[in-house]
């Protein structure tokens, strides 16, 4: 028998309680989707993923707009 913590969210079927089925998704734990080593991924519910990924969610926005060409203003100066 499979014993989920207590956040674990039920869900209701008449009299009977039955755990919440979730979509598996693979996480990078490096955060580098090139990096595929069965080491660097892991299994995760999605609202796990999203809460693993949250620390770094800024930094790859960041990253990601640079790539599509979004200029920074790091680096420019007020010339007066």
């Amino acid at each position: 028998m499979i014993i989920h913590p207590e956040w674990f969210p039920n869900t209701s079927e008449g009299e009977e309680q039955k755990p919440q089925r979730f979509t598996l998704t693979v996480a990078h734990l490096d955060q580098d989707p090139q990096n595929n080593h069965p080491d660097n991924l892991k299994a995760l519910c999605a609202p796990c993923h999203l809460k693993f990924d949250a620390p770094f969610r800024k930094a790859n926005a960041y990253t990601k707009q640079e790539w599509f060409g979004q200029l920074t203003l790091d680096g420019l100066r007020n010339e007066e």
